[in-house]
C-alpha cells in the first residue's frame, strides 16, 4: 500500500490523508490547471504536492494556503524568499525555477550547514573515544598515568582458558593481564614503537617527552584491542584440566604419541 501523506491542516488528526499515487496523479493532471488554483478545497491537496515535490530538498520551504478576497484563490508562500506569494501554477513555476530563488536557497542550505559544523566540537585525538568496562586492559591503560602507545602491535586471544595478550612489536607472546599492562607501560615498549615509527632513537631521559608528544599526536587507546581467538583451534581455547597435572615429560610422550 502507497505510503500516506497529509495535506496543511492546524489539526494532523483532521487534516485528510493521501496516497502518494494521488499526489502524483493530482500533480500531473490539475496542479497546473487554473481552476485547480481557484478551489480552496484544494488547500490540502496542494500542500501534500509541496511536501511530496518540492519541500523534500534541501533549501525548500513551500506553504500553502487560501486566500479570500471577492474570490478564494490558492496561494503559495515561499519561506526562503521572505514569504513571496505564489497564486498561480505560471507564477510559481516561474519562481521556484528562477535564479534569484535557486540562490537564496543554495544560501539557505549552506547557512545551515554552517549553523551545524560550529555546533560540533571537535576532540583532541588523545581524548579517548571509546568506553571500556572496567577492569579490562584497555580501561586500565586508559586511565594510566603513563600514556600507551603502539597499541596497533597487540592483539589478544583466549588461550587455555584465559585471555592472554601478546605484543608483536616487541615480540611478547601471550602474556597474562597485569604482564601485558606493565609491558605497554614500560620504557622499552615505547622507546621500541618510536625507533620503528619514527626511526628515531630515543634515551631514557628524554622518553617522558617524546612518548607524550606521539599520545598526542596519535592518540592512546581509541580501539578496543583485536580477538584472535578465531584463529586458534577451539581445543586450544578451553582449559584442560589433565594437562594441567601433567607433568612436562608426560606431555611430550602423550604428544608424541598422538603425532604416531
Amino acid at each position: 500500500m502507497a505510503e500516506s501523506l497529509m495535506g496543511s491542516d492546524d489539526s494532523a488528526d483532521e487534516a485528510p490523508q493521501f496516497t502518494e499515487e494521488e499526489i502524483e496523479e493530482a500533480w500531473w493532471t490539475d496542479f497546473t490547471t487554473s481552476d485547480f488554483w481557484t478551489d480552496e478545497d484544494n488547500v490540502d491537496m496542494l500542500q501534500a504536492i509541496l511536501d511530496l515535490k518540492y519541500n523534500d530538498y534541501p533549501g525548500s520551504e513551500l506553504e500553502a494556503d487560501v486566500e479570500y478576497f471577492s474570490n478564494p484563490r490558492l496561494v503559495v508562500y515561499c519561506l526562503v524568499c521572505s514569504n513571496v506569494e505564489l497564486r498561480s501554477y505560471k507564477h510559481f513555476s516561474t519562481h521556484v525555477d528562477g535564479k534569484p530563488h535557486k540562490k537564496k536557497a543554495a544560501k539557505s542550505v549552506y547557512e545551515d550547514t554552517c549553523s551545524t559544523v560550529k555546533r560540533l566540537s571537535l576532540l583532541p585525538i588523545s581524548k579517548a573515544r571509546m568506553t571500556y568496562a572496567e577492569g579490562t586492559l584497555e580501561y586500565e591503560l586508559q586511565r594510566s598515568s603513563v600514556p600507551a602507545i603502539g597499541m596497533g602491535f597487540v592483539f589478544k586471544e583466549k588461550y587455555r582458558g584465559k585471555i592472554v595478550y601478546s605484543c608483536q612489536l616487541c615480540s611478547e607472546a601471550r602474556l597474562d593481564h597485569d604482564d601485558m599492562f606493565k609491558h605497554l607501560t614500560c620504557s622499552s615498549h615505547a622507546m621500541e614503537y618510536i625507533f620503528v615509527k619514527f626511526q628515531k632513537n630515543v634515551s631514557l631521559a628524554n622518553l617522558p617527552v617524546e612518548r607524550s608528544r606521539v599520545y598526542e599526536c596519535e592518540g592512546g587507546v581509541n580501539f578496543s584491542i583485536v580477538d584472535f581467538s578465531s584463529h586458534l583451534p577451539s581445543k586450544l581455547q578451553e582449559a584442560s584440566k589433565s594437562s594441567s597435572t601433567l607433568s612436562p615429560t608426560r606431555v611430550s610422550r602423550l604428544s608424541l604419541k598422538d603425532r604416531r
